[in-house]
């Protein structure tokens, strides 16, 4: 949408509309009371009728808009139905969807390589603000962030005690020993925020403090009222969640304290000045590495040499130069941003390359007997024995991985047609992954492996 006159409505479940709160830019916010609704589903005496009439009632009444263009943001199954029932038949949506006949639909590439390589334990180093962006067709720049106008932030730090899940979180026990710490050295006030539910956390964290300079706000703010905060404060610590999202929208410096178990490329900061301590575990993180964290964003000392950095909020963090490379990730960028393909070392992933080419040239063999034959239920069985195949070379090489949810992705965004059309998009897409796999020297490989690498197939054993 352009120009002054466009009217943007917004959609979002009740969970979440205090985020909505004071978005200037909004004709209309919506909120779907989805714990309403499936309370009626999920019951000792389901009510699914009328669950499936009030659904059916708040859908005809927006659909009454008519909306050009629909920007679906949730990346969910549930979200795609719902974007699919809004739509009229001129609304252009990007993000998913569903076809007429209620398959998956995943209209742009921005949503295929979501849907693909995004989420825990996969490659992807694009941050989730950067993709939602990209989904909606906009570039950002750093007043999208935060408002030009500076003023005076108070002496006062927010820490943020919880996490959405809880292997983010970090112990009682060790909170209360790095803000025993830090209320020694620190002179100003330290807010403690977090939800309803980590309010014993709250209390318990600050059993043993007993200090005016110490302000247990768990359970007990708004999400405006945080934000609110975060604009007055110098600094947020905390665990990958949502106020590191606000702090963001605040221009305010975060110190991420995050496990390896989450992906910060994802889902971590982008206040300018911040910084992320990557840990293994929670005794990484010392006293001294924390109140020097602090120091650093604070009064400008020197940062931990395992620090990642945050520039500004349109940049991208800065890794260490002895943090670990990523073929998954380098495999992504070849394949989505026009990188080149990424150099192979590994037995393993030479293996998994190998295995995906016979696999992909048993598969284009069984499409064309298909072709000709649609009635060829010997081949039809193949091509789904080649689905498993590549599944099976996924779980045994993450970063190969990369490549075969790319197809299988392109394959599900194939829209309803004809049988030869559809045959034809399904030749085509393991066509395009053949070309992909035959860049790499694979007749060298070949060799290889009737040498050195029968020695310890752990693809034939498995």
């Amino acid at each position: 949408l352009h120009g002054n006159d466009a009217q943007i409505d917004l959609l979002t479940r009740e969970r979440f509309s205090a985020a909505t709160v004071g978005l200037k830019e909004i004709n209309k916010a919506y909120r779907l009371e989805s714990r309403k609704l499936l309370a009626q589903v999920f019951c000792d005496e389901p009510k699914v009728e009328e669950a499936s009439d009030a659904l059916s009632l708040f859908v005809s009444h927006l659909k009454q808009t008519h909306y050009d263009r629909i920007v679906n943001l949730s990346f969910s199954t549930f979200s795609s139905y719902l974007t699919e029932a809004l739509c009229s038949a001129n609304t252009t949506v990007t993000g998913y969807s569903r076809y007429s006949d209620g398959f998956m639909n995943i209209p742009d590439e921005v949503s295929s390589y979501f849907f693909a390589q995004v989420g825990i334990g996969l490659s992807n180093r694009v941050h989730v603000t950067d993709l939602f962006a990209q989904t909606a067709e906009v570039e950002l720049v750093q007043s999208d962030f935060c408002n030009s106008e500076k003023h005076e932030r108070k002496k006062q730090i927010v820490v943020h005690i919880g996490a959405s899940t809880a292997h983010k979180r970090i112990s009682t026990a060790k909170w209360q020993v790095l803000l025993a710490s830090l209320k020694t050295k620190y002179s100003g006030k330290i807010f403690l925020v977090g939800s309803k539910e980590e309010s014993e956390i709250g209390d318990a964290v600050c059993s043993q403090m007993r200090s005016e300079k110490v302000v247990n706000l768990v359970g007990k703010t708004s999400l405006e009222y945080v934000m609110h905060l975060l604009s007055d404060s110098e600094l947020l610590v905390g665990a990958d969640s949502a106020p590191i999202h606000m702090a963001a929208l605040t221009n305010t410096p975060v110190l991420n304290l995050s496990f390896e178990s989450v992906n910060f490329w994802e889902t971590g900061p982008k206040s300018s000045g911040s910084q992320i301590f990557r840990i293994k575990t929670e005794n990484d993180l010392t006293v001294e590495l924390f109140l020097a964290g602090i120091d650093s964003i604070l009064y400008g000392e020197p940062s931990s040499p395992q620090a990642i950095l945050v520039e500004s909020s349109t940049a991208a963090v800065v890794a260490p130069k002895n943090h670990e490379s990523s073929f998954g990730w380098e495999l992504n960028v070849a394949i989505y941003m026009g990188g080149e393909l990424p150099y192979v070392s590994d037995t393993i992933v030479k293996q998994a390359f190998l295995r995906l080419y016979e696999a992909n040239q048993l598969a284009l063999e069984q499409i064309s007997y298909l072709i000709k034959d649609p009635k060829n239920k010997i081949a039809l069985s193949s091509l789904e024995q080649c689905d498993l195949i590549f599944s099976s070379i996924e779980k045994l090489s993450p970063e190969v991985g990369v490549l075969v949810r790319w197809i299988r992705t392109e394959k599900l965004r194939i829209p309803p047609g004809n049988y030869s059309e559809v045959m034809l998009r399904f030749e085509n897409v393991h066509s395009a992954l053949e070309r992909m796999l035959k860049a790499y020297p694979l007749e060298n490989w070949y060799q290889l492996k009737n040498g050195v690498l029968n020695d310890k197939n752990i693809l034939d054993e498995a």
